[in-house]
C-alpha cells in the first residue's frame, strides 16, 4: 500500500511577490513472506515492513510574471524492517529442537538544502502547468541492525538475543531534478497543486566507508501514479 500525503504549498502568484513551500508525505508498505527475501538468511523467509517520511520546506521570491526561485530545505525519514515483531513473547515447549529468528533493521535520514527555480504556464484563468528545476546537496545517514534470536524456556518469556550487529555508514550526494505539475485556483489566492514525478540525475560525493571510492551515479525517470502527490498552495 502506497499512500501520500498532501503536499501543502504557500507560494505567490500575479502581484506576490514572496513564496513559502511545504510538503509533507508519508508511505507505509507491508510485505508478507511471499513478496519478500530476508535480510538476514537467505533460507528464512520473513515479512518487511517500510514507513518512510517526507519534509521540505522552501521560501522564494518572483523573479517575473511566470517565475519563481527560492532556498529551502528536504528531510527524509525511513525506517525498513525484516520480520518485524519477531522478538514478541513465545515459548519453546522443550518437545522440539529450539529454532531461532532473526530481525533485520535499516534506518535512513536524509537532510539536503536545496534551490529550486519554477517556470509557470497559464492555461486557463484558473488553472496552470508548472516545471521546476530542484537541486539539492543530501547529507545521508544509515544504521543497519541484525538480531538474532531464541524463545523463552517458560510461558510469557521473551525472545532473548543470541546475536546482534549494529553498522553506522555516512555519504553525501548531489541531485538535480524536473518536476512537472498543475496548478488550479480554487479560492482567490487558495488551490490544489498536482505533481507528475520527476526525472533526476544523482552522484554520490563523499562515502564514510570507503572515502576514495565515489563512483555511484543514478538517473531515474519516475512518473508512475505512486510518484504522483497531491497538494495545496496559499499565495500572499
Amino acid at each position: 500500500m502506497f499512500l501520500i500525503f498532501c503536499v501543502a504549498e504557500l507560494s505567490a502568484q500575479n502581484e506576490h511577490n514572496f513564496i513559502l513551500n511545504t510538503s509533507l508525505g508519508y508511505n507505509y508498505v507491508y510485505e508478507d513472506k511471499a513478496e519478500n527475501l530476508p535480510a538476514g538468511w537467505p533460507s528464512q523467509l520473513s515479512d518487511k515492513e517500510i514507513n518512510d517520511f517526507k519534509l521540505s520546506v522552501a521560501i522564494g521570491r518572483k523573479l517575473r510574471s511566470n517565475f519563481y526561485y527560492g532556498l529551502g530545505f528536504s528531510l527524509n525519514l525511513r525506517k525498513d524492517e525484516w520480520n518485524p515483531g519477531v522478538n514478541k513473547p513465545r515459548y519453546d515447549s522443550g518437545f522440539a529442537i529450539s529454532f531461532s529468528t532473526s530481525n533485520s533493521v535499516s534506518q535512513r535520514s536524509v537532510f539536503g538544502p536545496l534551490a529550486y527555480f519554477q517556470y509557470n504556464l497559464n492555461l486557463s484563468e484558473k488553472s496552470r502547468f508548472m516545471l521546476t528545476l530542484i537541486s539539492q546537496y543530501d547529507f545521508e545517514k544509515n544504521v543497519d541492525e541484525h538480531r538474532a534470536f531464541v524463545p523463552g524456556t517458560m510461558p510469557g518469556n521473551d525472545y532473548f538475543t543470541t546475536h546482534y550487529t549494529t553498522y553506522e555508514s555516512k555519504r553525501q550526494y548531489f541531485q538535480t531534478g524536473l518536476v512537472p505539475g498543475f496548478r488550479m485556483n480554487i479560492y482567490r489566492n487558495f488551490g490544489l497543486d498536482f505533481t507528475l514525478g520527476s526525472m533526476a540525475y544523482r552522484i554520490k560525493t563523499a562515502e564514510s566507508r570507503l572515502p576514495d571510492i565515489k563512483k555511484s551515479r543514478k538517473f531515474a525517470v519516475g512518473f508512475k501514479p505512486e510518484n504522483w502527490t497531491l497538494g495545496f498552495h496559499l499565495t500572499f
